[in-house]
């Protein structure tokens, strides 16, 4: 018997050999690399040098995932919202990997990043400047300035849909009869979120998720402001205090009522447009998150805000046509019409509005607002 015959006997019966599988290599052109990954490459680097040492794995057996193809796996799986095997096939990793590496970088990400990224700016200077830019929005309708003064962010919220949980299941359902989270965010005068609530059921109201966050304890508690005299918009769900104000309707409104809820209506848009340019950008946002644990459904969304931000420092948006793109304001899905209702698609002089009593306090506040708004804009 010859020595190779001798080696097969004693080789083990029913042992496989190991196979390696084949995995694309991404050598992309810049803008087929943004395209797929919604980042820069020079961000993505970026992102390594802060969560790489956190990805890479503690052993070189089985030739474990490297921290940028996790990183990767996970931007793909935000930026199309595709099904884990689908992700899997297309870079060479099983089901179950995809799903560790996505559930590993959103962690990571919101524990290293989303308390320095979603914020107003630390700057004096820079908070001061929120207030000018919501002032300057324009309308290529109107070819007018169509802003408000003293503007430092927009409140609204919006549905993102997740899978049936197994625990509370009928606390999830929404208006729409599907199960989702209730999404509140203040944006920015470039599309930019400044607060992120995303925890709360898709059952629970706008109102009740902003007066229970922690928004609400800093400005309405701890009386901080970002910029003197600094207000939040919001649509006729919220009610109105010194920092908040609401759409109101008004039966008979005077020129100077009119110019300042039109003023209104136009900048609190902003929030909109920023939800529509969020779930366009992230798909897996837009078409529902096939999740099952609400916790994680909402370590998602905050991820794909923090990343919302980051994309937006290479490839800003331009605010006055996002303002007038209907496509970008149907994307955020939910609008209130003049009955406080909601409608399936907004129309360009749909205003939010709803008659909702206000603490006499407050009256005089809106009044001098008004007063105030009408001095500045002639």
């Amino acid at each position: 018997m010859s020595s190779s015959e001798s080696d097969l006997e004693l080789e083990p019966e029913g042992r496989q050999a190991r196979e390696f599988r084949p995995r694309i290599n991404f050598v992309l052109q810049p803008a087929d690399f943004r395209e797929r990954f919604r980042l820069t490459m020079e961000q993505v680097e970026q992102l390594l040098l802060t969560l790489g040492p956190y990805l890479d794995s503690r052993t070189a057996r089985n030739q474990a995932m490297p921290a940028r193809e996790k990183l990767l796996v996970a931007l793909r799986f935000f930026a199309s919202g595709h099904y884990y095997y689908s992700i899997g096939d297309c870079h060479g990793y099983s089901k179950s990997t995809v799903s560790r590496a996505i559930y590993r970088v959103t962690r990571l990400i919101n524990s290293l990043l989303f308390q320095s990224t979603i914020k107003w700016p630390d700057s004096a200077q820079e908070r001061r400047d929120i207030g000018r830019r919501f002032h300057n929005l324009k309308s290529q309708y109107a070819n007018r300035v169509v802003g408000m003064p003293l503007v430092c962010g927009a409140v609204d919220g919006t549905l993102i849909d997740f899978l049936a949980p197994k625990k509370d299941e009928y606390q999830y359902v929404d208006r729409h009869g599907n199960h989702s989270l209730n999404c509140t965010a203040v944006s920015g005068p470039g599309c930019e979120f400044y607060f992120i609530s995303a925890k709360w059921p898709g059952s629970v109201s706008d109102c009740r998720v902003l007066r229970n966050s922690i928004l609400w304890q800093r400005f309405e508690r701890d009386g901080w402001r970002p910029f003197p005299n600094a207000l939040i918009l919001g649509d006729s769900i919220y009610p109105t205090n010194d920092w908040l104000i609401p759409m109101r309707a008004l039966a008979a409104p005077t020129v100077e009522e009119e110019r300042f809820y039109a003023a209104h209506a136009k900048t609190r848009r902003i929030v909109e447009c920023a939800f529509g340019i969020l779930k366009m950008r992230f798909r897996c946002l837009y078409e529902g998150l096939r999740v099952k644990d609400p916790v994680y459904a909402c370590e998602v969304i905050k991820a794909c805000t923090v990343l919302h931000n980051l994309a937006l420092k290479t490839d800003p948006v331009d605010v006055d046509d996002a303002l007038d793109d209907m496509d970008v304001r149907a994307a955020h899905g939910a609008h209130l019409n003049a009955h406080g209702l909601e409608s399936e698609a907004p129309t360009e002089e749909e205003e939010d509005q709803v008659s909702i009593s206000d603490p006499p306090g407050n009256a005089s506040r809106l009044h001098h607002l008004m007063q105030l708004f009408n001095r500045v804009d002639d």
